[in-house]
């Protein structure tokens, strides 16, 4: 005979099985265990069963297969043999973390689809100077490595990819002949001197 209480308790950890509020664990042979105030309850599907564990391991009751088919459940939707396999089959789903895996699993795939990531713009010293670019001039430049974006399509300026040229002695020589000294200016004095002060 299965106990009033014990119908109670099967109906009350069916209802929160059910919506996913235990946290069942694997036990032996296939059987779903939940701890909880120092006691251990104990389901298995095939065949149903249930039992009533202190935290030592010792049993206080025991619900058999044919104990649980002997009582229809309430409003007469089957036994609680039936109950107790469906409540076994889904806790054991739990213990194996199956629900936890699909609950994720359906919530990234009602999220948004993200968009690709764009490639980022060349950063500082990963392109061709301009320097490199005159020097090649007159013989055919070079493709372009897939390190080096296009800088055109990346809106580059040169002002991003300017680099410091080493100069020679050649250079100045060259600079003093291209730029003569300018003559001296005199003094602009009077009353057509703009002054920001007046």
């Amino acid at each position: 005979m299965l106990h009033a209480s014990t119908q109670q308790l099967i109906r009350k950890l069916y209802e929160l099985t059910s919506g996913g509020n235990l946290a069942w664990i694997e036990g032996p042979q296939g059987s779903a265990r939940l701890e909880t105030e120092g006691y251990v309850v104990e389901i298995a599907a095939a065949p149903p069963a249930l039992r009533l564990l202190r935290a030592d391991g010792r049993e206080l009751e025991t619900a058999t297969s044919d104990i649980l088919a002997a009582v229809n459940w309430p409003n007469g939707d089957g036994t609680y043999a039936t109950r107790v396999t469906e409540m076994a089959h889904r806790a054991q789903r739990i213990a194996r973390g199956a629900e936890e895996a699909v609950s994720t699993i359906l919530s990234s795939l009602s999220a948004p689809p993200t968009k690709p990531a764009a490639e980022p713009a060349a950063a500082f010293g990963q392109t061709t100077s301009f320097a490199e670019t005159e020097r090649a001039e007159g013989s055919a430049q070079p493709p372009l490595k897939p390190s080096q974006p296009d800088m055109l399509a990346h809106g580059i300026s040169a002002r991003s990819v300017q680099g410091v040229e080493q100069s020679t002695s050649a250079s100045f020589e060259r600079f003093a002949q291209v730029s003569p000294t300018p003559p001296p200016r005199p003094p602009v004095s009077g009353s057509n001197v703009y002054k920001p002060w007046n």
